[in-house]
């Protein structure tokens, strides 16, 4: 037969992992699925698939790159010599590697491996069914899949390996059963639609909130999905953070350390290219190499009066960044930036989205000040005989009211009637509808 042609360098790396062992107990047959065989020697065929038999293992060599569609894999291959149905016990590495029109692949039951990249760079891959009998998944094995939006990890599999899901880029959540007990680096690495991580409540090693995996009791904040934005609280348990936990976040626009936080990893927010900000609740952690590399233009560190590690006015810079010191004095519009990922001292008045509406109708509204607010400021409704506007009126320390003009110049709130507020914090502001047109707005102050 003809060589095929297997590729030796990846285009963009995925990790190293070592090939799993091989092993044959006297007179056992083990199947083994591979890409290529680089040799000219006869091969089998069956279906689509070419093989080789010698005597202690059944390989398949090679799958036809030029196919296109779904595939199942054969639970058994009949053996040319004895006529004997040998059956698919395992799944070479790079057995499909860079099959270019593969979409779906459905592995029978009886498989317990999945080699090394055995899947990778199949670019429009998007479903692949793996069997309960699955104990074991090699590193990279679905790497730069870039349209794999399902591939459930078995619950026997214990080891989530290297790359296992490097760059798969339309890949949204991600299911870890109870008995994983290592997840390997860079396994979600550059899964830029990813949002959600969960994991079994059952898991002794590992645990998730809100979509970010973390180690059993929280101290370790291990992986944080790429798809998510915004600013982001970091729970008050966590002592450290992961190295590369948030790398590639080019949604992630802020963060905040509660005064639990000692130690940022190595890369732990490299390339997080929208970065603009980072809160530190206590003192100053230790910091690993490239921290905090590759994130947006006027990136800043703040920090409160006092904390330990930060710099001493005239002072401005810590670890090469420019440093602010945000103060002391915690107002409930301070602590509301805060909890958003916006530093304690950013002006309310500012429109930090361009979308027209201040962080301070954010604050009041009790809006996402990271969404498109415009859409949902809250607009006047006409009724039989009266115009009314409904309004979250319950943020502590602001005041509220609602004016009413006939020219868009003159405002007033004469006329306007204003119900106490709801079960929901809910006020609305009526006025009658007659007379001259009129128009209608909400305003706050601190």
């Amino acid at each position: 037969m003809t060589a095929a042609h297997c590729p030796s360098v990846l285009p963009h790396p995925i990790g190293n992992p070592e090939p799993p062992g091989r092993r044959g107990g006297q007179g056992t047959k083990m199947l083994f699925i591979m890409a290529c065989l680089a040799t000219s020697a006869a091969a089998d065929v069956s279906g689509n698939f070419t093989y080789l038999d010698n005597g202690a293992t059944v390989t398949i060599t090679g799958y036809p790159k030029d196919a296109v569609g779904e595939v199942s894999i054969p639970s058994t291959i009949l053996d040319p010599v004895t006529l004997q149905n040998d059956p698919v016990t395992g799944i070479g590495s790079r057995a499909f590697y860079n099959c270019p029109g593969l979409t779906k692949v459905t592995i029978p039951s009886g498989v317990a491996s999945i080699g090394n990249e055995a899947f990778a760079y199949c670019g429009v891959l998007v479903t692949v069914l793996i069997p309960l009998s699955v104990t074991s998944i090699g590193g990279g094995a679905f790497a730069n899949c870039f349209l794999l939006e399902n591939a459930v990890v078995p619950g026997n599999v214990l080891r989530l390996e290297n790359s296992l899901f490097y760059s798969c880029n339309a890949l949204k959540t991600a299911s870890i059963s109870a008995n994983v007990n290592f997840i390997g680096i860079r396994v979600f690495q550059y899964c830029s639609a990813l949002t959600s991580i969960s994991v079994d409540l059952d898991n002794p090693s590992f645990s998730s909130a809100n979509g970010v995996l973390f180690d059993k009791p929280k101290s370790l904040l291990i992986a944080f999905p790429s798809g998510l934005g915004g600013g982001y609280i970091i729970p008050s348990t966590v002592t450290g953070i992961g190295s590369r936990a948030f790398f590639s976040c080019k949604k992630l626009e802020g963060v905040t350390f509660p005064a639990s936080t000692t130690s940022i990893g190595q890369s732990a927010f490299s390339d997080s290219i929208t970065l603009l900000f980072a809160n530190f609740m206590g003192g100053a952690p230790s910091l690993g190499a490239s921290a905090f590399s590759s994130v947006a233009p006027g990136f800043a560190v703040y920090y409160l009066d006092g904390g330990s590690g930060f710099p001493v006015p005239p002072e401005s810079t810590w670890n090469g960044y420019p440093a602010v010191n945000m103060g002391v004095n915690e107002t409930p519009g301070s602590s509301w930036l805060l909890s958003k990922g916006l530093p304690a001292n950013t002006n309310l008045e500012s429109d930090t989205n361009g979308d027209g509406v201040s962080l301070l109708m954010a604050h009041a509204l009790n809006l996402n000040p990271y969404g498109n607010l415009s859409s949902n400021i809250p607009k006047p409704v006409f009724t039989a005989n009266q115009m009314s506007l409904g309004f979250y009126a319950g943020t502590a320390g602001v005041a509220y009211a609602v004016e009413c003009s006939s020219d868009m110049t003159h405002w007033s709130t004469d006329g306007v009637s204003l119900s106490a507020p709801d079960a929901n914090q809910v006020r609305t502001a009526t006025v009658p509808r007659s007379g001259p047109s009129c128009f209608m707005r909400l305003v706050v102050s601190e």
